[in-house]
């Protein structure tokens, strides 16, 4: 029973084929080997036109064209293709068919990632007029006949970083059909030789909101971040600001709305005249950085007093042969880093306002400025008086060594006739206040305390009253203390150092 069940599947399977082998001969369809099959499925990227993904509106995954042939096949695969789901990697660099045309790509209006544009040596049509939105990144690389994007009419959104790099035509980025963009990255232009500006073409203007950082080098021609008569640059609160060896930019123009940079700002360019166009910018958590800018004669505009901003990193002014005078005032609670002040050989004038104050590895460096003669301000008076450490050197007379600043600073800034008495009281072991006779016209004082015999930094506080509450002390801790006032002529010196021991 067995072998007879087993004869009647193997005839079945012969009728079968030999069915189907009919069929298939009946309405003359081919049956292709593997080899037949390969050259049959033209590749781009992640996706086969002989797939199922081919016989859709858009390719499945990336797109990468590197001839006219892949564009013109891409164009006949995908007549109604509108968003590609993926990357698109264009690149012009095939010698043998180089890429002349995108009008292929006419009715794409979005990439869901990255756009790269790499290499197009000949002069070629634009055809991504239609494209709206990019993902993640847009990069222009290397397109050395490209003068401009304004084939990129209807962009407006850029989700992660605009680069635009090594290109030696392009002369402004957006702008002809008056097109805003907003870039949820960083703007980065880099190395373009003929760029003139940012934002403007001839025929109108496009506005640019960056989210990320804004990083402008070495771009030889740029002469404005955005072209005369245009709008700022929408940049609200970059995580950088760096502008770096664009030797013929002469103004920061289109960075006035900037009022908060979370990282550095760093600007290093020889024609920059000031930086006036900075004057709405009112926070910078990083590093603040003008070196070698020939051309700068003054910190702000000449009705601009001051700049007052709150910085908590590093403050470097060199190198500035043409800077005069200097007027920084530091209004928030956090404090710098390390303040350098050197080679400026014109600087005469320097005010460092505020709460300038630096930890005990911290450094103050005012060298090399060989018209600057008086460096006995109250915040670098504080600095010293607090035991900070510092070089001051090569200056003119008034400012040439830590002592000489030491000197002036206590000739001019006392301004008590003698000490007020000071105890301390209501010790206990986690907490003690301490306690002093008012000055007559003093409205402040500070208190600053530490372990005894210690180099630890010292705490500050500062007060009104004629006391001050200390809390979370060591337990069966000697402390020592001091304290100073403020009259209407600047702070005293710290007073006699005093001790208390905490409870048990």
């Amino acid at each position: 029973m067995k072998k007879t069940n087993k004869f009647q599947t193997v005839i079945t399977i012969l009728i079968l084929t030999f069915l189907s082998f009919t069929a298939c001969k009946k309405e003359n369809i081919e049956i292709p080997d593997s080899e037949t099959k390969t050259e049959q499925a033209a590749s781009f990227g992640d996706f086969e036109i002989g797939s199922a993904a081919a016989r859709s509106e858009c390719p499945a995954g990336d797109v990468v064209l590197n001839t006219q042939a892949e564009v013109d096949s891409f164009a006949t695969t995908y007549p109604n293709c509108t968003i590609i789901n993926g990357f698109l990697n264009i690149s012009g660099g095939n010698s043998n068919d180089p890429i002349t045309s995108l009008e292929a790509l006419s009715n794409v209006t979005e990439v869901t990632l990255t756009i790269i544009l790499d290499g197009w040596p000949e002069e070629t049509t634009w055809g991504l007029h239609n494209i709206a939105s990019v993902g993640e990144d847009l990069v222009i690389d290397n397109c050395d006949n490209l003068e401009n994007l304004d084939d990129l009419v209807s962009l407006t959104s850029i989700g992660g970083d605009f680069v635009v790099k090594n290109n030696e035509q392009i002369n402004h980025l957006v702008g002809v059909e008056g097109n805003d963009l907003t870039v949820g990255g960083a703007l980065k232009v880099k190395n373009n030789s003929n760029l003139s500006s940012l934002t403007g073409g001839m025929d109108g203007m496009g506005y640019i909101t960056i989210v990320g950082s804004l990083v402008v080098e070495n771009n030889p021609n740029l002469t404005s971040l955005v072209n005369d008569g245009a709008d700022d640059m929408g940049i609200f609160m970059p995580n950088e600001v760096r502008l770096i060896n664009n030797p013929a930019l002469v103004s920061l123009e289109g960075l006035h709305e900037v009022e908060e940079i979370a990282g550095d700002l760093i600007i290093e360019n020889s024609a920059l005249v000031d930086l006036s166009d900075l004057a709405s910018l009112e926070s910078i958590s990083g590093n603040i950085e003008i070196r070698n800018n020939a051309a700068i004669t003054s910190w702000m505009a000449e009705d601009q007093d001051e700049w007052l901003l709150t910085f908590s990193g590093d403050l470097i002014i060199d190198n500035n042969a043409s800077l005069t005078s200097i007027n920084i005032t530091n209004e928030g609670p956090s404090t710098a880093e390390n303040i350098t002040i050197k080679n400026n050989a014109n600087l005469s004038s320097l005010m460092l306002n505020g709460e300038m104050e630096l930890g005990e590895n911290n450094l103050l460096i005012v060298q090399n400025n060989a018209q600057l003669a008086t460096c006995a301000m109250e915040s670098i008076c504080e600095f010293l008086d607090n035991g900070g450490q510092a070089i001051i050197s090569q200056n003119a007379g008034g400012c040439n060594t830590v002592n000489q600043v030491k000197a002036d600073c206590a000739a001019t800034m006392d301004c008590g006739t003698f000490e007020p008495m000071k105890w301390a009281s209501n010790i206990k072991p986690r907490s003690a206040k301490i306690n002093w006779h008012a000055v007559n016209e003093a409205d402040n004082y500070k208190v600053r305390y530490r372990k005894k015999n210690s180099n630890h930094p010292w705490k500050v506080k500062q007060t009104t009253n004629t006391y001050k509450s200390l809390f979370n002390l060591l337990r069966n801790t000697n402390y020592e203390y001091q304290h100073k006032f403020h009259c209407p002529n600047g702070w005293s010196t710290w007073g006699e150092l005093k001790f208390f021991k905490t409870k048990p």
